[in-house]
């Protein structure tokens, strides 16, 4: 009888073993999963620091474009050039020009009538 009582003492418990190998995994994975989320975030972070420097930059340089633009397209830098001819203007003909006349719609008087929102007129 002592001989049947000492077999389950020896046995290995299984249950206990899986269910503290399956809360390590558990823990194992969420620590990785931390850590992985971390390092995205810093890498992402920097990405984010670098695209917004890079903005800046295109900022900077539209900037710079849009007062070339502007001093180029003044009136008296086009007046310099045409003087120097950097420019070549030839006359246009006369049966070359094309007048395009609005007809006016019958309404009574022959003057154009200004335009009004009258939903928004209540």
């Amino acid at each position: 009888m002592s001989a049947n009582r000492r077999r389950h003492i020896n046995a290995l418990p299984g249950l206990k073993l899986l269910l503290c190998f399956s809360i390590g995994a558990i823990l194992l994975m969420t620590g990785l999963g931390y850590v992985y989320c971390q390092n995205e975030l810093h890498r992402l972070l920097g990405e984010t620091g670098r695209l917004e420097r890079d903005s800046e930059q295109l900022r900077n340089l539209t900037e710079g474009v849009e007062v070339k633009i502007t001093k180029y397209s003044s009136k008296q830098e086009l007046k310099k050039k045409l003087d120097n001819g950097f420019f070549k203007l030839s006359p246009i003909a006369g049966e070359k020009i094309v007048i395009v006349t609005i007809p006016v719609k019958a309404t009574g008087t022959k003057e154009l009538r200004p335009v009004s929102n009258e939903k928004g007129a209540r």
